[in-house]
């Protein structure tokens, strides 16, 4: 039996968001335009675990051999194929793109972020890998590099598109320009 990212998991990240936004805009007093871009950095983050996480194994038998999968060996692009390593590059580049407009960062924050993100995610692999005595995703070094290396990439075109948006503004401090000088 598989648990799979269905209808009631999103309606139970629709209430997380829901609480979540009630939250910024009370007490932190955030404006509708960090609002918005909170909205669609927390649905990337929920679909990134959607695809990374589900589906998740339910019920395994006892009688089952368990074996963890893993891979700690990183130059082990050789056996990749083209598609796995643009995916895993591709999944993180929204996360260096999108982390900024929510949090300040620089280059050195953005390099920790990049590499707590592959992390995450490999972590969270194994901990459910190990919670459900099944290693139904392997768990692998060579992920986490391709991840940092997205959000590189998306820290970059975001360096890129606040320049452009700061010249566009030249000294206007409304709207998205606010935002991102709140940000950087």
């Amino acid at each position: 039996m598989l648990w799979d990212f269905d209808a009631s998991t999103a309606v139970l990240a629709l209430l997380v968001l829901i609480v979540l936004l009630v939250r910024l805009k009370t007490k932190h007093k955030r404006s509708h335009l960090y609002l918005l871009f909170y909205v669609i950095f927390y649905i990337y983050i929920v679909n990134v675990i959607r695809y990374t996480l589900f589906p998740v194994p339910l019920f395994i038998r006892e009688d089952s051999l368990f074996r963890l999968s893993y891979d700690l060996n990183p130059t082990a692009f050789i056996r990749w194929d083209d598609a796995q390593i643009y995916n895993n590059i591709l999944l993180a580049v929204p996360f260096g793109f999108g982390l900024p407009f929510l949090r300040k960062v620089n280059l050195k924050r953005m390099l920790l972020a990049g590499v707590m993100f592959g992390v995450a995610i490999e972590g969270a692999q194994l901990v459910l890998s190990l919670l459900i005595r099944a290693g139904y995703r392997t768990v692998d070094v060579n992920d986490v590099l391709l991840n940092f290396i997205g959000v590189l990439l998306g820290y970059g075109c975001y360096r890129l598109f606040a320049a452009l948006v700061r010249r566009i503004s030249s000294g206007k401090k409304r709207g998205l320009a606010s935002l991102l000088d709140a940000a950087v």
